[in-house]
Order: C-alpha cells, then structure tokens, then sequence
C-alpha cells in the first residue's frame, strides 16, 4: 500500500468515527460518505508523472511515451555507468561525449513531446547500439582478452562511437532547428517593431 492510499484510508476513517460516534450519524450512511471519501482522496493524492508539464494520462499514448523516456534514461545511465569502467581514454571520452548530448536530447523531447515522432531512430536503435557497443567492450576489458584483440576491439570501438556521437549530434540539432526558427522569427519581429517605433 503505497502513501497515499494509507493517508486516504486514515482520512475516511478519522470521518468516519467523528460522524458515526461524534456525531451519532447513521452507521450505513458514515460508512458509505467514509468509503466514498477514501477513493476521492486517493484519486485526488494520486501522484501524477508528468512530461513537458503535461500529465502523463493526458497525453495520447502517455504511458507509452513515459516508458520510453524512462528506457532511454536507463540507457544513458548505462552508458555512462560504461564510460567510468573504460580503461581507453578515447572509449571513455566517447561515451560521456554520448551520454551528455543523449541527456540533451532527452531533455528536448521532455520539454515538447510532440518531438518524440522525430526521435523514434534515437530511442529506438542508436541508444540501443550505443549500449551494446560499450557493454560488449566493457566485458571483453574485464575478460582479460589478448592484447591485440583488444586493440583492435578498442579501435572498432572508437569508429563506432564516432559515428554514434555524429548521430546523436545530427539528432540534438533536428531537435532544436525548431527553438532557433522561434528565436530568429522573434528577433525578427522584434528588430520590426522597433523600426516602427523610430517613424
């Protein structure tokens, strides 16, 4: 049982015994008022999970939506997790590289979900190759694997994480083409008006 449900619970109880012995109220109609207090409180107590300052239920196909957020979370949090095990520097510097403009790119689709259409390959493939990569790499590191597997491992690697970091950049800027119309039309009307003003 989870907060809220208990603090709606003791509620409807407290009611309940102050209008049945309190105020000697009918027993059926205390426990009915009481029973419908507690499922008000616990829709109304009810945390909400939010996107965007949008309610999740909201939003058409929101759980859906929260749950890939929510992956793609998991996902960074694995690459970074990586990234802090990865005896290579360039490994390592590639993947916090990853995991920043991953968490930007997160943070974009929060902020507009009606992006999330545009980002469908990011959540779905590239975050996913970014983690296999890295977690491959990581076990054959921990595997001890000779020397010169693992140079040419590492260096397969790199190239991977090159063209990861070029996408997920490619994927940032598709993002915030958008934000930087909105600003230069701003400007725009802006540097008018103030034209307008000078006559």
């Amino acid at each position: 049982m989870k907060f809220y449900d208990i603090l709606a619970a003791v509620l409807s109880g407290i009611l309940f015994l102050v209008l049945f012995l309190g105020l000697g109220w009918n027993l059926f109609v205390a426990i009915l008022l009481a029973v419908g207090i507690y499922f008000a409180l616990s829709l109304l107590l009810r945390p909400r999970k939010k996107i965007g300052g949008v309610d999740v239920e909201l939003l058409s196909g929101g759980e859906a939506i929260s749950a890939q957020l929510e992956d793609a979370r998991k996902d960074l949090r694995d690459i970074r997790r990586s990234a802090e095990t990865a005896v290579s520097p360039e490994i390592r510097q590639g993947a916090f590289k990853l995991a920043q403009t991953g968490e930007n790119i997160i943070a974009c689709l929060e902020k507009d979900v009606d992006k999330i259409s545009v980002a469908r390959r990011f959540l779905n493939y590239y975050l996913d190759t970014a983690v296999d990569i890295l977690n491959k790499y990581c076990e054959l590191q921990q595997s001890r694997a000779p020397r010169k597997e693992m140079e040419a491992l590492t260096q397969k690697s790199i190239q991977a994480l090159n063209m990861l970091n070029e996408a997920f950049e490619r994927q940032h800027s598709r993002l915030i083409q958008g934000d930087l119309m909105d600003i230069e039309s701003d400007i725009e009307l802006l540097k008018k008006t103030l034209k307008m003003e000078e006559l």
